[in-house]
């Protein structure tokens, strides 16, 4: 044997075999203030300041491979892990890019603490959190759950891991590695609570201080009509995310901000006070390679689809089950191909997307097609998504919650044509005062394109 040879056979022998190690990964949960709510429906006001028992119930994960090997696994979907103020989960840590991509994939930087992309984690978590909170001065208890939240634990270093928390019903807020998430309480009621993650291991649970917007039409009487309320819209709502873009969107010749219209998706538009909903389908092409009802935001061949037409309703239904005092309008326009030849083909898809029956559970309805929807009264629509067509789609059916946009808002919806500001105002709060005997309804038209050197607005 050459010196060589037995050069590399002890490199070979004495080379360490990896392993792993299960961690226990501990998430302090803190009250970073007092929390003063009712006791019970028209009760008397409870200062909350401990908590008393936390759990979370898994319903998937994602941990890197190798990671929980144990023929009986640590973590398991159903599981609930338990804790008074803190979980731990038992896993090793080992850093991944699928495991990131797997988070990424669930939200988007606008509903976690980190506000970012996570490029490398070691495990993530989806689930329901509950926990009590209870009050020194008179044992008072209150219980508390939050649906569809996710824990990720992101690689920083080789010395440092971080807990980011988000969920579908959060939106991140000015305030460092904060999320505000809607909840809902023991008495039924709707809650916004504030997560921060300001240190690794540490979760901060506090109140909201800043204007819950996500339950807004609840303090509006129920006589009040469509017509006479104020509404938060999104223009091209579907574009928080791109997909399917032409070429030169890819190659980066075309900014995104060109494209891409909204910094959160529906769910998040909701919870910020949005109601009124700017719907542009049109046939695109998903990951398996089946052509679906996207939106899209394209001139001619430029640009991109945006979220699929089922995702945008599920969440809308998802929202206005758990705030049933909302309402919420689609409005649905724009639809390219019914320029061409398959005309009658994409009226009927989008008619049977909204007759699905999860759809049509939350669907404003109104068996006289004579009825006008900006005179009814609130009580009469709160929970409903009403549906409005504002091209000709054919045969339209009130009785299953299909309106025409035409014959039911007047609304002045044009651009100011200006690059300035105090132009753009002066045009389009000027028409509205002129015009408020003529419309019902004013779209104030604000959009927003960025470049490398300045911002564009438009209303």
């Amino acid at each position: 044997m050459s010196v060589v040879d037995t050069v590399l056979t002890l490199f070979i022998f004495f080379a360490p075999a990896e392993f792993m190690t299960y961690r226990n990964n501990h998430m302090n949960f803190i009250i970073g203030d007092q929390i003063v709510e009712k006791y019970g429906p028209g009760g008397k006001l409870i200062t909350y300041t401990e908590l008393e028992k936390i759990e979370f119930e898994i319903k998937n994960f994602s941990i890197t491979a190798g990671q929980d090997p144990s023929q009986d696994p640590k973590i398991s979907r159903g599981e609930i892990v338990k804790g008074t103020n803190k979980l731990t989960f038992e896993i090793g840590r080992k850093a991944s890019s699928e495991v990131a991509t797997w988070f990424n994939s669930l939200l988007n930087p606008r509903q976690h603490t980190l506000g970012e992309s996570v490029s490398a984690a070691n495990f993530a978590l989806f689930g329901t959190l509950k926990f009590t909170l209870g009050s020194r001065y008179n044992g008072y208890e209150k219980d508390y759950e939050f649906e569809d939240i996710a824990f990720v634990q992101h690689h920083v270093s080789i010395w440092k891991n971080n807990w980011e928390l988000g969920g579908r019903n959060c939106v991140k807020t000015n305030e460092t590695f904060t999320v505000i998430c809607s909840g809902t309480n023991s008495d039924g009621e709707q809650v916004s609570l504030h997560f921060a993650t300001l240190t690794s291991e540490d979760v901060t649970i506090s109140r909201s201080h800043e204007l819950d917007l996500s339950n807004w039409m609840g303090d509006i009487d129920d006589s009040a009509l469509l017509k006479d309320l104020i509404m938060p819209g999104s223009h091209d709502a579907g574009m928080s995310v791109t997909k399917n873009c032409d070429l030169l969107t890819r190659a980066g010749r075309a900014t995104e901000s060109a494209v891409k219209t909204q910094a959160v998706n529906i769910t998040g538009q909701l919870m910020a006070g949005s109601r009124y909903f700017d719907i542009r389908p049109a046939f695109g092409m998903n990951p398996s390679g089946r052509y679906v009802l996207h939106t899209y935001h394209r001139s001619g061949s430029f640009g991109c689809d945006g979220e699929t037409l089922d995702d945008v309703t599920d969440q809308v239904v998802a929202f206005l089950e758990s705030h049933p005092t909302e309402i919420v309008i689609l409005k649905v326009s724009h639809v390219p191909q019914l320029e061409k030849t398959d005309k009658k083909y994409v009226q009927s898809a989008l008619r049977q997307h909204f007759l699905q029956p999860n759809v049509q559970q939350r669907m404003g309805k109104a068996s006289d097609s004579s009825i006008r929807l900006s005179k009814i009264n609130l009580a009469q629509l709160r929970g409903k998504m009403l549906v409005l067509f504002s091209y000709d789609a054919g045969k339209v059916n009130t009785s299953d919650g299909i309106f025409r946009y035409s014959e039911n808002m007047k609304v002045y919806d044009r651009y100011a044509k200006s690059s300035s500001l105090s132009d753009m105002e002066d045009d389009q709060l000027g028409i509205c005062f002129l015009l408020t005997p003529l419309y019902k309804f004013f779209k104030i038209r604000k959009c927003v394109y960025e470049t490398s050197n300045s911002v564009y607005a438009k209303y």
